[in-house]
């Protein structure tokens, strides 16, 4: 409840969404005013009105879909917890807190490590989700989990790992994958083809211009762009007709418009 509360003087207030030709997402949630990855952060997402968030899985020892970035907990427990995820059992993992004292403090000690049961269970009928696989090995649980929820139409598989991807799609060919790539080329547009993805992510280091989206459309792909916290960049790839953009600030994302 502390946490809610301090969400909600955190928020204060947001302008209504402005019609947008590019997808505004909220990366590891809201993660600007409440710790990544959290539940907390989920929901101030869905509170900033923002059509996806995205969260990171990792595995834990019992083999459950854990949403947390690291491989390790340091960076973000509040519980002075310390360990690998895959080396902690899910009875571990639930005394966890994930507070990120280095950026909030105190504020958020309390905030539990979600599992991607519970962040979809948030989720569902309220926001579309992107998933994003950090290991192999999970893919079978994690589709598990998207059918648990019914949420087979508002999630979008992300990866670096096309082995990852290939795996997805051979178990459930219906759900939406996206590939990540951080200095995306031509290559990358045809690989998407090969395993099954209907959009590409790529980062800063990508050669992102008119030249490259056309390419992708005549695939018939999406380019998604991530993370871009500054409007007037927005701005850029929304003219460039970029499909959607992942950044920590959604407030910024769901508020700007074309001038």
């Amino acid at each position: 409840m502390k946490s809610i509360t301090l969400l909600g003087a955190l928020l204060v207030f947001i302008p209504n969404a402005m019609s947008q030709s590019s997808l505004i997402v909220a990366h590891r949630g809201y993660s600007h005013v409440a710790p990544e990855n959290s539940l907390t952060a989920f929901e101030a997402a869905i509170a900033v009105g923002a059509p996806y968030f995205e969260l990171d899985v990792q595995k834990s020892a019992d083999g459950t879909p854990i949403v947390i970035h690291d491989e390790t907990l340091e960076r973000t427990a509040s519980s002075n917890a310390i360990g690998l995820i895959q080396s902690l059992s899910d009875e571990e993992l639930q005394t966890v807190r994930i507070g990120y004292p280095e950026r909030f403090g105190r504020a958020f000690e309390n905030e539990p490590l979600p599992t991607l049961s519970d962040a979809l269970q948030l989720a569902q009928g309220r926001i579309r989700v992107c998933v994003e696989i950090k290991v192999a090995g999970i893919e079978s649980a994690i589709v598990a989990d998207i059918q648990k929820w019914k949420m087979d139409e508002d999630v979008v598989i992300f990866s670096f790992l096309p082995e990852v991807l290939t795996q997805i799609h051979s178990i459930a060919p219906h759900l939406k994958l996206l590939f990540l790539k951080s200095d995306a080329t031509s290559d990358d547009l045809n690989h998407c083809l090969d395993i099954g993805a209907a959009a590409i992510g790529v980062g800063g280091k990508t050669k992102l211009d008119e030249a490259f989206i056309n390419e992708a459309a005549a695939m018939d792909l999406e380019v998604w762009r991530w993370t871009v916290d500054d409007v007037a960049e927005m701005r850029h790839l929304q003219n460039l007709g970029v499909h959607a953009i992942i950044t920590n600030r959604p407030d910024l994302g769901m508020t700007f418009s074309i001038e």
